[in-house]
């Protein structure tokens, strides 16, 4: 699915949005702490467009590297509220804008999103505990251990009560779908 010129407008625009409050909240950081402050030019290597303040590159890394880690902390925890919403793994891709990722990966959207908040297949706790992502099912409310979306629900999806009416959709649309 390829995103219409008013998605990726949107998607350049909260991009932007990003990048000044990234800059914003790494620069009230070094203030706080008493860091390094510079004066750098607005566009790298232009001395006559004006100057900025910004953090000096030391503390500048270290407080872009904490707040880099904070948001995939936070992209992980909207998935576990999407999936609690009843959001597929295949519209959480798409929302994330995996759908190139997903093709230079050759894996689908679905498995991309997964891959985002399960963490690498590659990583120690994967590899020596399983990988799985945690949520709670909103019909049974019982925690789920999701071992991601091209696998049949009904064996990856542990820890739905008995009788659970989301399991069963989710079964019967994946059948539907292998059906396919």
């Amino acid at each position: 699915m390829t995103a219409t010129k008013a998605e990726q407008a949107r998607h350049k625009e909260l991009a932007t949005f990003a990048h000044s409050q990234v800059r914003r909240a790494v620069l009230e950081w070094v203030r706080q702490t008493g860091a390094e402050i510079i004066r750098r030019p607005v566009i790298r290597g232009r001395d006559d467009c004006g100057a900025l303040d910004d953090a000096g590159p030391v503390d500048g890394l270290v407080a872009a590297r904490a707040i880099e880690l904070q948001a995939r902390k936070s992209v992980r925890d909207y998935c576990c509220d999407a999936r609690e919403a009843g959001m597929g793994w295949k519209k959480i891709g798409e929302l994330l804008n995996l759908e190139l990722e997903a093709e230079r990966q050759d894996i689908s959207v679905a498995e991309a999103a997964y891959d985002i908040a399960a963490g690498p297949c590659d990583s120690h706790w994967a590899q020596t505990y399983g990988r799985s992502f945690l949520w709670t099912c909103g019909s049974c409310g019982a925690v789920i251990g999701d071992e991601g979306p091209e696998r049949w629900p009904g064996d990856f999806r542990r820890g739905h009560g008995k009788g659970c009416r989301r399991l069963a959709a989710e079964i019967r649309a994946y059948n539907r779908q292998a059906g396919a």
